[in-house]
């Protein structure tokens, strides 16, 4: 069996770069031939796609590349099963082949988006809102159509009547939590992503009472693209930047505790999947539990002083938090491996 994945080709967006490698595990796994299949760009935009981004059927990033460009490669391709991963790689026509077509909204950009028009200002804003509205329009159309539709978020796959397929964890990876921490606490994702923004300024305000229990409390931030205001933040409270960071194994070994002070989320939360699947102990939000099935072994913490508290308490009784986070562990490789994924992704591919 043969399956393409189409997507945006955007090396550096860490979560379509995740969710991409996702699919690719789960498939390979059922022992199929996947074939990448980014849209690729074009330097004038689409005004053909008009029509389609009116009616709801299209949205308005799809005017950057060539559907026509994307059919053809598809028709000498022959797939048996296309994946489009995320609604700005999505055209009508990549539905009309021989091929079976699963549209993969990842999350809901429509409400992506207007949360990150909630913490901008000006043009920006104004832009994620419009973008917002499409995306919404867009959701209810193709949700009426009959389209196969998944979402690697638990709430938004409900929000968008879509089938939920996570994000996998490989558990054939041995946890590398080996060597000794340097640093008591970890925040780590996309530095200029507004949620994430958001909940470092979150945790700036929690910090003094960590502070206040753990005068010698440590912490450091990871992750990509940094902006000016990110730098200024960590830089007051003393804490360490790893910006670009390359190895998020290497990365987890050097903290005793993640943090996730989330106050919005769409789609699945990596960086708590992550910890999770490398037996880190952490402390999260009830939002950044949203795009995890219920039953997910944790309890979030979602005022200040008791997400604080709850710090303080795993740093000060590790035998307590590493027994937690391995039952965590086994939890995810259970519930998100390649192993019960791969048994889905089998089930989708067409009878010969």
């Amino acid at each position: 069996m043969k399956v393409a994945l189409v997507h945006l080709g955007r090396s550096e967006a860490r979560g379509e770069v995740r969710r991409v490698a996702s699919w690719r595990t789960v498939f390979e796994a059922t022992g199929a031939d996947v074939h990448d299949l980014p849209v690729g760009r074009v330097r004038v935009p689409r005004v053909t796609k008009v029509t389609g981004i009116a009616r709801g059927t299209a949205v308005p990033e799809s005017v950057t590349w060539s559907t026509p460009a994307l059919v053809q490669r598809l028709e000498s391709l022959q797939p048996d099963l296309v994946v489009v991963v995320s609604a700005r790689a999505f055209d009508p026509r990549l539905t009309t082949g021989t091929w079976t077509t699963i549209l993969d909204y990842v999350d809901s950009l429509a409400r992506s988006y207007a949360d990150r028009g909630k913490v901008l200002r000006g043009v920006r804003k104004v832009g994620f809102a419009a973008l917002a509205k499409a995306h919404a329009r867009t959701e209810r159309v193709l949700t009426n159509q009959g389209l196969h539709t998944v979402a690697a978020g638990w709430a938004d796959a409900e929000r968008l009547g879509a089938e939920w397929v996570p994000i996998v964890i490989n558990p054939g990876e041995p946890s590398t939590l080996t060597t000794k921490p340097d640093h008591d606490v970890l925040f780590m994702g996309t530095l200029r992503y507004p949620p994430n923004m958001d909940a470092l300024d979150r945790l700036g305000r929690i910090w003094p009472r960590v502070l206040k229990a753990r005068p010698e409390t440590t912490a450091f931030v990871a992750g990509a693209d940094p902006p000016p205001t990110v730098i200024e933040l960590t830089d007051r409270h003393g804490w360490d930047l790893v910006a670009n960071f390359s190895s998020l194994p290497d990365l987890a070994t050097r903290a005793r505790v993640a943090v996730a002070p989330l106050a919005r989320t769409a789609g699945i939360q990596i960086k708590v999947l992550d910890a999770a699947a490398m037996g880190l102990p952490q402390v999260v939000t009830t939002a950044a539990l949203a795009g995890l099935a219920p039953g997910f072994p944790i309890e979030p913490f979602d005022d200040d002083g008791t997400f604080a508290a709850e710090i303080v308490r795993l740093l000060d009784d590790p035998t307590s938090a590493a027994r937690d986070a391995a039952a965590r562990q086994a939890y995810v490789e259970a519930e998100y491996g390649v192993e019960r994924w791969s048994r889905w992704a089998a089930d989708q591919m067409p009878t010969p």
